[in-house]
């Protein structure tokens, strides 16, 4: 008797619909989940333009060679390390000289405002996405000297047409970064919920 009492009350329960109010919850969430998923495949879609956009523009131009090989600097690899063995003190010069030497090993246009110059004439290409225009959201950028003596770069975006700004998030990227190409098409998101984004290079 308490077996067949267990059974139809477990049937009473899975047979039980939820009810109006939590359908509705669920119905909600799922519509939520789903927009949620179809931003990112829009979002996954153009980063993956942009990427094949860089691809097609590394490969239609040929990079400038190293004004020094792999050998001759491995070999001055181990040369200063020898001396610096042999003589500690001289590891002290041997850092003064090759500071002033080795930043000409590097490739051409290897500085920011080569590479601001080189991003210029990037943004005037015709197959680029939207996105990376930044025709939807207010873009700014201009170049300021801080007390050191470094010229750095804000790049700020805002909301169109004097749309009320909720908030400001501040971007300060890592080493080797940038706050230009896919991080414009990355933070719009925020942009156009209302944010203003103020990014440093």
């Amino acid at each position: 008797q308490l077996a067949a009492s267990f059974s139809l009350s477990r049937r009473t329960i899975i047979k039980k619909r939820p009810s109006l109010p939590l359908r509705r919850l669920v119905t909600k969430r799922t519509k939520l989940l789903s927009k949620q998923r179809a931003k990112q495949q829009t979002l996954s879609a153009m980063v993956k333009q942009a990427q094949v956009i860089q691809r097609q523009s590394n490969n239609n131009k040929t990079h400038p060679k190293p004004r020094f090989n792999s050998s001759t600097i491995l070999s001055i690899g181990i040369l200063t390390t020898a001396l610096a063995i042999a003589k500690p003190y001289l590891l002290l010069l041997l850092t003064a000289i090759l500071s002033t030497i080795l930043p000409y090993a590097y490739r051409e246009n290897d500085d920011g405002e080569s590479r601001r110059r080189l991003w210029a004439e990037f943004e005037k290409r015709t197959d680029l996405p939207p996105e990376l225009k930044c025709e939807d959201v207010d873009l700014e950028e201009r170049y300021w000297t801080n007390e050191r003596g470094m010229c750095l770069l804000t790049s700020v975006m805002k909301p169109k047409s004097n749309q009320q700004v909720r908030g400001v998030i501040c971007f300060c990227h890592g080493y080797m970064d940038n706050v230009s190409f896919l991080k414009r098409v990355e933070y719009q998101r925020f942009v156009k919920k209302g944010f203003a984004v103020v990014m440093i290079e």
